[in-house]
């Protein structure tokens, strides 16, 4: 697998953030720069989300609303999204994952994509740090302890199976270890067990003696058994007739009711209650149609008199139509005549129009020839011309005018007929003016006609009188159709009543018989009440005074009892028997966990201890520059070898010698596993010289050729001997 690019919407300090990665990359930060939260990142998008603990950190961001992001891989030579994104601190992470070609993944189905990779093998082999690289760095330990984590390390990888059968041996021994060692908790409760059962065995010696009265005591108790047995029957013989006291109210309620319901009108079938609803609702429909009819008639009543004023009668006039008529007939040829006078004056005061202008003009012209003494004269002409033209235009105007009209029938006609209207209306002197007030007189008519038959009131008062006769036969054939609510009512009330008596009957007859004819006798039953007190208050006054004498007897019984009773100490044996059997069984446990853990610790040394040995050899080697070239196995000791022949014990080598040993015996055993997994180093070489460092690059460079590398580290000199393309810098 294959880590191609990181999106980060928020997590910790980053947030909004990406960046590509190659075969080979490097991440470079300072302290505090976000080289452990982008590792975070990476771990928690593909193993999930971790909730905040004593070793979790808490990556939520301070930032951003949204936590998460988004991964892109490339695994088995296909890419695969990744993405987690969680929006409130409370809520569920969602997961989303697919192939590049669109294909849906889902959590389980991506888990088994990476098996049989998991977080634990994530923290504990593929993130290589310079704290899961340390092996007992304390003082007070052995050549032989030491090459038994060495060998869980070269088995497994890490030396976490090691601490936990450490911490198994010590769980076992804080258990039992000898017969002697009184002080663990197998051996305590061993002599506790062994103290109750002689605390029993005298406790049942100390019984047989007081048999006598234990057996006297006993059979008092009896009788104290039997005597309360009796009372408690009695005292539920009383609450019983009690409690039939109590219902006597209900009871004659109920025969009350009974009673008042057999003279109660019946109520009729469903068939004939429905009729009757539907007879009702047609009689509220008759009344409310009658209503507005009789609203509507006053209503037109009201409006006729209204419109009875002096205009409109004129309109209504039979003259009135007659006149509208003959005037619709001759107003085209009245308008033509108008016309055509017109045209013969306007000829006639053109034609001596010009005639005076010619005279005027040959008159003033003359003014200029003449000499001063005719020139009054010429004056005098042209005045009496001006003068001359004046009467001659009045006169003619007005002869004209009326010679014209007087020659013209139509239009005669159409004056006298619109002068009929000249009462009522204003009407202009030209034809086309009075016409336009004639047509507005018809609209007003027939407005006029139609007010009139819209008030109209014969086929209103013949609909009332329909309704009120089928009002008559509804009345004839339902005679109390307006009283049906009332008698609903009266039903529904009776309805009530028998629902109410069938609830009382059921209650009452779960206490009383109510089959039998008779009443019932509640004097009776408070009789009987008084007889069961009475033989309460005897067994009452008996059973106390068994009681008094069995307290004398206990109390003797009691004077020679020790404290413990032989009950409590077989509660007290069986309790720590169960103990026991608990401690033993969790003491077995451990003993089996360690010797599964060695067996398979065996096992795993026999197969792969020998090929990891050898790969490990190989790094070393490159690692210290050849120095330490050689890894053996005498006698179960871990031996290393140099360039001059000499061997050390695991115990003899220096700090920093084996943090190689250790880096190259991780590096091997990543690459004995095969899981195609991005192998993350976060500051794994800070003891590094930089020879060193550079050996370890030519590694980790060879590794990269099938595995993914990935360092996080704060050392500079990797942004100068890397290439640019494989630096991240934060």
């Amino acid at each position: 697998m294959k880590i191609k690019r990181i999106e980060i919407e928020g997590f910790g300090k980053l947030v909004n953030q990406s960046y590509d990665f190659s075969q080979f990359t490097v991440v470079l930060g300072n302290n505090e720069a976000g080289k452990s939260t982008l590792l975070a990142f990476i771990k928690y998008m593909i193993f999930g989300f971790e909730n905040r603990t004593k070793s979790n950190r808490d990556f939520y961001p301070q930032d951003s609303k949204i936590y998460g992001g988004k991964l892109l891989l490339e695994l088995d030579g296909e890419e695969i999204w990744l993405e987690r994104i969680k929006t409130k601190k409370s809520g569920n992470p969602t997961f989303k994952a697919g192939y590049s070609s669109g294909a849906e993944i889902s959590e389980d189905e991506w888990l088994e994509l990476i098996n049989p990779m998991s977080v634990n093998l994530f923290d504990q082999i593929y993130s290589i740090t310079q704290e899961n690289l340390q092996i007992n760095r304390e003082k007070d330990y052995d050549a032989e302890s030491l090459d038994a984590q060495w060998r869980m390390a070269l088995t497994t990888g890490t030396v976490a199976l090691y601490d936990k059968e450490q911490d198994l041996i010590k769980e076992k021994n804080s258990i039992y270890t000898s017969p002697k060692a009184m002080s663990k908790p197998l051996n305590i409760q061993l002599a506790s067990l062994e103290k109750i059962k002689r605390k029993i065995a005298d406790k049942e010696a100390e019984e047989i003696g007081l048999a006598p009265l234990i057996k006297e005591s006993e059979e008092r108790a009896t009788e104290i058994t039997r005597i309360r047995s009796l009372i408690n029957q009695l005292e539920k013989d009383r609450q019983d007739l009690e409690h039939k006291l109590n219902y006597e109210e209900n009871y004659y309620q109920y025969l009350d009711l009974s009673s008042e319901l057999k003279q109660a009108e019946p109520i009729p079938d469903q068939a004939e209650y429905d009729d009757l609803l539907a007879q009702y609702e047609i009689f509220n429909s008759l009344q409310s149609e009658i209503s507005y009819l009789e609203k509507k008639v006053d209503s037109n009543i009201e409006q006729l008199q209204l419109l009875d004023k002096p205009r409109n009668n004129f309109l209504l006039e039979e003259d009135t139509r007659d006149n509208l008529s003959q005037i619709q007939d001759i107003y085209p040829q009245a308008l033509e005549e108008e016309k055509y006078i017109n045209q013969i004056s306007n000829k006639r005061d053109n034609s001596w129009k010009f005639f005076l202008l010619a005279v005027i003009i040959l008159t003033a012209s003359s003014l200029i020839m003449l000499s001063d003494e005719y020139r009054i004269y010429a004056y005098l002409a042209l005045a009496l011309e001006v003068i001359t033209a004046v009467i001659i235009y009045i006169y003619s105007k007005t002869s004209s005018n009326t010679q014209d009209i007087a020659d013209t029938n139509a239009l005669n006609d159409f004056f006298n007929l619109t002068s009929y209207f000249r009462e009522w209306y204003q009407l202009p002197n030209d034809v086309r003016g009075q016409y336009q007030v004639i047509k507005s007189i018809e609209t007003e008519l027939q407005n006029l006609y139609l007010s009139f038959e819209r008030y109209d009131n014969l086929e209103n008062e013949a609909d009332l009188s329909q309704l009120y006769a089928n009002l008559d036969d509804l009345l004839f054939n339902y005679p109390h159709v307006d009283n049906v609510p009332n008698m609903i009512r009266i039903w529904q009330s009776t309805e009530q009543k028998i629902d109410y008596q069938k609830r009382q009957y059921n209650a009452l007859s779960r206490i009383f018989d109510l089959s039998e004819d008779e009443e019932i006798n509640f004097d009776e039953i408070a009789i009987q009440v008084e007889e069961i007190e009475s033989q309460i208050a005897v067994l009452n006054e008996k059973l106390n005074s068994l009681i008094d004498d069995n307290s004398i007897i206990s109390v003797r019984i009691e004077q020679k009892k020790s404290d413990d009773s032989l009950e409590e100490l077989h509660m007290n044996l069986e309790l720590v028997r169960t103990e026991l059997s608990e401690t033993i069984k969790e003491y077995m446990i451990k003993a089996t966990q360690i010797d599964l853990i060695k067996n398979a610790t065996a096992s795993l040394s026999t197969h792969s201890l020998p090929d990891i040995l050898q790969v490990a050899e190989e790094y070393l080697s490159l690692l210290t520059d050849g120095y330490w070239n050689q890894i053996d196995l005498d006698s179960d000791l871990l031996m290393l070898t140099n360039t001059d022949g000499v061997s050390l014990r695991l115990l003899d080598l220096s700090t920093g010698t084996r943090d190689q040993l250790q880096l190259a015996v991780r590096l091997a055993f990543i690459k004995a596993k095969n899981l195609n997994f991005p192998i993350f180093l976060d500051d794994s070489s800070l003891r590094y010289d930089k020879d060193r460092r550079g050996n370890l690059l030519s590694i980790l460079r060879d590794v990269a050729r099938e595995d993914q590398v990935i360092i996080f580290t704060s050392d500079r000199a990797f942004d100068r001997e890397e290439k640019e393309k494989e630096v991240i810098r934060l």
